[in-house]
């Protein structure tokens, strides 16, 4: 990130990005967590058809479908998720994705530490 003027701004360029395995899941750092001094976060996940992903985190989280089919499990519920579809997620709540083809979402977490 940089800063100008006091503001911090973040280009991210995927193919240069950083991924992290995650079980079957690719998962790439946005670079949000280090500008806001971790008062928010975005993780952009990849999966392979039939692929469950297994996600957790602390903070409110909301996830929008990119590209893909899935069914989003949390607790007893689920719900089919496709391209465009998002999911509002509690915090510490863990959810299991079910990747009906390859697929890919972005996650935004917003930290449920008080104000920063």
């Amino acid at each position: 990130h940089r800063r100008w003027e006091g503001q911090r701004f973040v280009r991210h360029v995927a193919a240069e990005a950083t991924v992290v395995m995650d079980g079957a899941a690719a998962v790439r750092n946005v670079g949000i967590d280090e500008a806001t001094d971790g008062a928010a976060d975005v993780r952009v996940v990849s999966a392979p058809a039939g692929a469950h992903v297994r996600r957790t985190a602390e903070g409110l989280r909301l996830a929008m479908m990119v590209s893909g089919d899935a069914v989003l499990n949390a607790g007893s519920s689920s719900a089919p998720m496709t391209t465009g579809d998002t999911a509002l997620l509690p915090s510490g709540a863990p959810v299991t994705w079910e990747c009906i083809d390859t697929c890919e979402w972005v996650e935004v977490t917003v930290a449920s530490t008080g104000n920063r």
